[in-house]
Formats: C-alpha cells, sequence, structure tokens
C-alpha cells in the first residue's frame, strides 16, 4: 500500500487526503492506496495506517503559488477527479485555457461542448512542440468525456428499461484516430489506460476477500492487539477464507455464514466458541460495508456458565501444600485479584508498602500493557505485604526487570497454572474425574480443570462484593472497562442470613414435619418435628 500523491499519467502532482475523525477533532490525513491502486479509506495517521470510513476525500493541488482543494464526496470518483484535474493544470501550464472537467456530469444530449477548449487565444510564442503537447492533452480529455458521456446516456436508458446496471458495471470504450495526433503529442500526452486495463478495473470494484484478510490482519498485529488474540483472529479469519469459496468479499451471503458455523461445530468448538468466533468474521465483514448477514435466530445459543469459586477449606489445603514462595504468589492472586499476565508483568516498583496497594502498570521494555490500556491501583491487606517483604528478602537469581515472580532467568513466568494444577496434586484436591480436550485425565497427573489461575480472580471478586465493597469499587480494582462485566458476580453473591430464612420458611417446617425431621421454629431454633 503506498500513499496517492500523483495524478494518473500527468506531470502534475495531485494529492488525495481524506478528513477524518482523530481523537474527536477532523484532521486532513493522505490517503493510501491498496496494492491495486483502489481507496478503501485508509489513511496515514502519525506514520500509521488506520482504516477510517467516516469523514470525506479531498483532491489537493497547487496553482499560481497558492495551495488548493476540492471536496470529492463519492470515493469511486476519487481518482478520476485527480486525473481530470491533472489534466486540466497540464493543458493551462501549456497555454490553453481549459474550463474544469466533471468526471461524471449528468445525462444530456450527445452534443459537443462548445466552450471546452479555446484555441483562439494560443500565445504567439507556441512553437510545434507545444501545439502537440496541448493538442494530446486536449485529445485525451475529449476521450474522458465522451467515455463518460455516453456511458451516463447509455445507463439512463438500460435503467429506463428496468436493467440493474449496478450489477454489471458498464464499460464505455471509445477508439481515436491515432493518425490525427501530431507524433510530438504522441511522446508528450500521457498514457491511456488499455482495454484490458479496463477490464480489471471492472474487477476492481469488488473487495477480494484473502487481501481483505491480510489488510485487517496487518491492522491487528502485535503490539495493536494482544499476540493470543491476533492469533486467534488470524486463525478464525484464514479457517473461514479456505472454507467459503468466494473469493470477493461482496459474494458473501447468508449461506457462507451459516455453513462456517457448520464447520466450527463438525471441529468440536462448542457454541459460545463459534458464537465468538463468528463475531470475528462478522468484524471483517462489517468493516468492509457488509452488514446484516445474520439475523438474531441465526446465532449459536449458549449456557452462561456459573463462575466458578474456591472454597476456604480447598484454599487452606492447597496452602499448606505450598512452599513459603509458592504461597506468596498464590495469596497474590488470591487477595489482588489480578490476571495472570500482569501477575506475571508486576515489578517490585507497582508495591507501595506506604500506602498498602499493588497497581498495574504497562512495561515497555516487556512489551506489557493492561488490558483495555488502563493502569490501576489495588488496596491489599497487611498480611500480604508482610509476606512479600519476607519473600523479597530471600529473593536471589538475576532479575534484570525487577519482576516479582521472575523465572530463574529474571524473564515474566508463563507457567504459573502448570505449577497451580502440580500443587493441587500434591495436596490431594484433584476431582479424580475429568480429562482435558488433548487426551490428559486429573485421575494420571496434574491436569484437574478445577484448578486454573482466573478462578482466584472470580473468588476475590464475589468474596469482595459479599464483603460489602461496591460494584463500582470493584470495578477499577478489576480494570474492566465497562460496569456489565463487572455486574456478572453480582448473582453469584449470596446473602449471610439466607439459609437461616430458609430453614425457618413455612415450606420448611412443612417439610421438615412432614419427612420427620427436625426443623427451626419461628425463633430460630431447632425443634423436633
Amino acid at each position: 500500500m503506498s500513499q496517492v500523491e500523483a495524478s494518473v499519467g500527468s506531470r502534475t502532482r495531485i494529492n488525495v487526503l481524506k478528513k477524518v475523525k482523530i481523537n474527536g477533532q477532523w484532521k486532513l490525513c493522505s490517503a493510501v492506496a491498496e496494492s491495486s491502486g483502489r481507496l478503501k479509506d485508509r489513511v496515514r495517521v502519525n506514520g500509521h495506517t488506520e482504516i477510517h470510513p467516516e469523514g470525506v476525500y479531498y483532491i489537493e493541488w497547487r496553482e499560481n503559488n497558492q495551495r488548493r482543494r476540492q471536496a470529492v464526496p463519492n470515493r469511486n470518483e476519487v481518482l478520476e477527479h485527480a486525473r481530470l484535474k491533472a489534466l486540466e493544470l497540464d493543458a493551462r501550464k501549456a497555454g490553453i485555457d481549459v474550463e474544469s472537467p466533471q468526471p461524471a456530469p449528468a445525462p444530456a444530449p450527445m452534443a459537443p461542448r462548445s466552450n471546452l477548449v479555446s484555441m483562439g487565444t494560443r500565445p504567439a510564442s507556441m512553437d510545434a512542440t507545444q501545439l502537440g503537447r496541448a493538442a494530446g492533452v486536449i485529445l485525451q480529455g475529449i476521450e474522458s468525456y465522451l467515455r463518460e458521456l455516453v456511458g451516463a446516456e447509455v445507463k439512463a436508458q438500460l435503467t429506463a428499461l428496468g436493467i440493474d446496471t449496478a450489477k454489471a458495471p458498464l464499460e464505455v470504450h471509445l477508439a481515436l484516430d491515432s493518425e490525427s495526433v501530431p507524433k510530438a503529442a504522441e511522446s508528450a500526452a500521457p498514457e491511456l489506460p488499455t482495454p484490458e486495463a479496463k477490464a480489471n478495473q471492472s474487477v476492481e470494484g469488488k473487495t477480494d476477500l484473502s487481501e481483505a484478510i491480510d489488510s485487517y490482519l496487518k491492522n491487528v498485529e502485535p503490539p495493536q492487539r494482544e499476540r493470543k488474540t491476533y492469533e486467534e483472529y488470524r486463525l478464525v479469519l484464514y479457517k473461514f477464507r479456505d472454507t467459503c469459496g468466494k473469493k470477493f468479499l461482496q459474494e458473501i451471503n447468508r449461506d457462507d455464514c451459516l455453513s462456517f458455523m457448520r464447520h466450527l461445530y463438525s471441529i468440536g468448538n462448542e457454541a459460545r466458541t463459534v458464537f465468538n468466533r463468528m463475531g470475528i468474521v462478522q468484524q471483517l465483514l462489517r468493516l468492509n460495508g457488509i452488514t446484516g448477514l445474520l439475523q438474531g435466530r441465526d446465532k449459536p445459543k449458549f449456557v452462561s456458565n456459573v463462575r466458578k469459586m474456591y472454597e476456604p477449606e480447598e484454599l487452606e489445603s492447597l496452602f499448606k501444600a505450598c512452599t513459603p514462595d509458592e504461597k506468596v504468589l498464590y495469596l497474590f492472586f488470591l487477595l489482588t485479584g489480578e490476571r495472570d499476565k500482569e501477575i506475571r508483568h508486576t515489578a517490585w516498583t507497582d508495591i507501595d508498602f506506604a500506602r498498602k496497594c499493588v497497581r498495574v502498570t504497562a512495561k515497555k521494555q516487556l512489551g506489557f500493557k493492561p488490558k483495555d490500556k488502563e493502569e490501576r491501583e489495588i488496596p491489599v491487606p497487611s498480611s500480604l505485604l508482610t509476606a512479600l517483604k519476607e519473600y523479597k528478602a530471600r529473593q536471589a537469581g538475576s532479575n534484570p526487570h525487577n519482576l516479582v515472580f521472575p523465572t530463574a532467568g529474571g524473564r515474566p513466568d508463563r507457567k504459573f497454572e502448570n505449577k497451580l494444577k502440580k500443587i493441587a496434586r500434591r495436596a490431594g484436591l484433584n476431582c479424580g474425574h475429568c480429562e482435558s480436550k488433548h487426551g490428559n485425565k486429573c485421575s494420571e497427573g496434574p491436569h484437574c480443570s478445577r484448578w486454573f489461575l482466573h478462578k482466584f480472580r472470580h473468588t476475590f471478586a464475589t468474596a469482595s462484593l459479599e464483603s460489602g465493597v461496591s460494584i463500582r469499587t470493584l470495578q477499577e480494582w478489576l480494570g474492566h472497562s465497562d460496569l456489565a462485566s463487572t455486574m456478572v458476580y453480582l448473582k453469584f453473591v449470596g446473602r449471610k442470613d439466607i439459609h437461616k430464612l430458609l430453614d425457618s420458611s413455612q415450606m420448611a417446617d412443612l417439610a421438615a414435619k412432614s419427612l420427620g425431621l427436625a426443623y427451626a421454629d419461628a425463633n430460630g431454633e431447632i425443634a423436633e418435628a
């Protein structure tokens, strides 16, 4: 992809710009063309290419030492406007009085325009070479004008007959007599597009699926998105490309989307995974102006799983099986609610012993930035700070990045979850029944699905709400960008006196009496049936 700076076949430079919204303000940015030469809403912002579907295109040129601009509302006409403007400026440089040509005139009777070119004002100094060059410019302008005029007239007649010309792009080819063009004009005039090039332009009205995918992935490459996220997008979009069978984006329809979802089910994806992966495909289509292919009933339906929490008895058994350093690590998970990657990149400078809090901050040298691009602060109990001080005193080995929980080589540790599963098995906490998608059995090794790092985060969130922490405060601690993500935990918060209320209800009394069991009386005391 390259910046659009020159008009086609002309010595006069015409810049193509687009006014887009950057950080809430409208700015003019250089347009960037695709490898095919088309414009697809790409602009260059601070040295980086971005997609901005909003805004209006402009062409820009210099005339009489002044910068001039002209808005072009229709994206498909921008390059043609630039080309015609270049021809106009070339003609004026050659000493010919030319009216500004228009790329899309309204349908009109096919008659030549008497004021298109005025030859009566040719300067006395114009020699044969200049005259030939001017003639070449004039011929190309006439050819372009007639092609557009004929095309508009024919399209109008076809539309009147009920024929949709949008589905079959109309190409008008005109042949000018090359014998009438002076030799000087042949060498100086811009090269006219060949029939083969025109045929390619009719195909260029559509977007190649593979090119669209590669372009989209280019914009989400790390560090723009996390490596794991990027790899998932690439896997899904390449899989869609390979199973779709369509060459152009505009050919994709509802059946293609439904077929892809059936394929995902056939390779073992669950409904939630199918929903998420189809969402990635829809993002690609939406960015290219394709929406509404799937209806509400088409989208996969799935059950929202209960957020699993660790019980106090489980955690007590786990910590008993930990070494002193392991205990500090997993207490840190439990008492901060941080994500795995955030704890991996926690440095000692993030621990504020005076204010009794820990912070999640970006680490540019390690390529880490907090999720949703926002740093935050989490208060922690004094017991954790005391444990951290003792842990720091015995920490040894290389630690160039001053990390709290580094590997032996001083890098972020990616094996926290594997270590957790080993401790759980060592403590006899495996359930003994589950099996991983790779065939690893819980009964045979450290593979129990009940033990995973994000479960500490669920436990922290639910326990905080049960302790009276407000939902807004918890949102800040967890680093959620929207409140809806935090409110998920509300339905798992139980009232501490709920079972006392249930046991003393009339229905519970009736059930206890009918079964001959003990029941709670009106004062909450246990009575015999």
